[in-house]
């Protein structure tokens, strides 16, 4: 393994801003690792069969997708990937607009808007690239 280190600042930005995308997630993942009940009681919700093969589909899915976007290898069509798959998690679990007025769904829209935002961030990725900071296998 080399690591290419010369580039401008701008390039270190791009390196922190991949992995900090990344954390939000690392989280997610280590959600779908544990397979909270309520969460699998969503993804049934959805008349999807098999609730549990779903959630670590959707896992190994993100696993690869986190580790090509935080070395940079393939980081483009990683990012794409993973936004297209956050997008449709959002719009398919989230649905704030559905719900009465009510905490759960001031919650919920903010939990929408948040994954949008981070869907802008791998949208970024997707244009901007890496950087010069990736790893080489």
């Amino acid at each position: 393994m080399t690591a290419i280190t010369d580039g401008s600042p701008n390039d270190l930005l791009l390196l922190v801003a991949r992995l900090l995308l990344m954390a939000t997630f690392v989280v997610s993942l280590i959600d779908k690792v544990r397979a909270p009940p309520a969460e699998l009681q969503q993804i049934h919700s959805l008349g999807l069969p098999t609730p549990i093969v779903f959630e670590r589909l959707a896992g190994i899915f993100e696993f690869v997708c986190i580790a090509m976007i935080a070395m940079g290898m393939g980081a483009r069509w990683a990012a794409a990937a993973l936004c297209a798959l956050t997008l449709f998690l959002t719009f398919a679990f989230l649905r704030y607009w559905n719900m009465p007025p009510s905490q759960p769904a001031v919650l919920t829209r903010t939990l929408f808007f948040n994954n949008v935002s981070v869907c802008a961030g791998l949208l970024f990725v997707t244009a901007a690239g890496p950087g010069t900071h990736i790893l080489h296998l």
